[in-house]
């Protein structure tokens, strides 16, 4: 009574999804078994409707793995792009790669005392709210001095904009801990440990933002890493990579080569998503 090519669906939906949870026995390694996942209930149409329901959720499946495959293959033209641009056989190159330092300061943040600390106020930039292209705002992690202090520590103002990086255990399985100030994350102050980077008029601030993601430029400060136990980095290492450095012209023409790839791929991953809640909605508009 069941057609097998829909037993995948019924096995992925959410609602099966919540009776296996709901079925399940055991705190530390949650398990199920047949015969409580075997009480799953829901409605079953005829055979033929079964057909052809089957046949629209494998249509949409099909699309939604020719998106996958496609981000992943954009993925990888960014990742050549970036590393065709940075490498020193880049055409941009012109006979010379330099230090990151010769046109791009690194401050490092200001020692506050945690003593300072209060329960409202500005926030304090610490290397726990550092996260792979976000920052993480959360109550247990957040750190907060006097508003009325703030003209102490002026020059570790963050500014909107303003790229940060986490200087110890920069690098997480989820990537490296580096993001962009945003208007709704001020105001907020640069904590000791955690640094920001201050370009010179030779580099545009896009430009930076992509070589920092570059595998060239992560590589470089994987291998400057000091210690086992706290894996850390310094102004030295960062300012001390190496890139290639366009004429601002030049940058802004790959800044916005760049970003059409990166465009693509957000299209793409959004087709991806909708694929998979249409998959949802279909599912859950017939089986009850």
């Amino acid at each position: 009574r069941l057609l097998p090519d829909l037993l995948p669906f019924i096995c992925l939906s959410e609602r099966f999804f919540q009776h296996a949870v709901g079925t399940s026995a055991g705190s530390l390694s949650p398990r199920t078994n047949w015969s409580s996942l075997a009480s799953f209930e829901f409605d079953l149409p005829p055979l033929d409707q079964q057909h052809r329901i089957a046949e629209i959720l494998w249509a949409v499946d099909e699309v939604k793995q020719v998106t996958i495959n496609l981000s992943k293959t954009i993925k990888a033209s960014i990742n050549a792009f970036s590393e065709n641009l940075f490498s020193e056989q880049s055409k941009y190159a012109q006979g010379r790669m330099i230090n990151l330092g010769e046109v791009c300061r690194f401050q490092s943040g200001f020692p506050f005392k945690s003593s300072d600390f209060v329960s409202e106020g500005d926030r304090l930039l610490r290397g726990s709210n550092v996260g792979v292209n976000r920052l993480d705002w959360s109550s247990d992690v957040t750190k907060y001095f006097p508003a009325n202090r703030r003209h102490e520590v002026v020059d570790f103002v963050l500014k909107d904009g303003d790229i940060v990086v986490a200087m110890d255990r920069p690098f997480i399985n989820e990537g490296f801990k580096i993001a962009r100030i945003k208007e709704n994350d001020l105001p907020a102050l640069l904590l000791q440990r955690v640094g920001r980077f201050q370009p010179s008029n030779k580099i545009h601030l896009e430009f930076l933002w992509l070589y920092l993601h570059s595998i060239s430029f992560q590589n470089q400060l994987r291998a400057s890493q000091q210690g086992s136990d706290l894996p850390h980095i310094s102004r030295f290492d960062i300012e001390s990579t190496k890139l290639i450095v366009p004429s601002l012209d030049e940058q802004e023409h790959l800044i916005c080569e760049f970003q059409n790839l990166e465009n693509v791929l957000k299209n793409t991953q959004e087709h991806e998503k909708n694929n998979v809640l249409l998959i949802t909605a279909i599912f859950n508009l017939i089986f009850h």
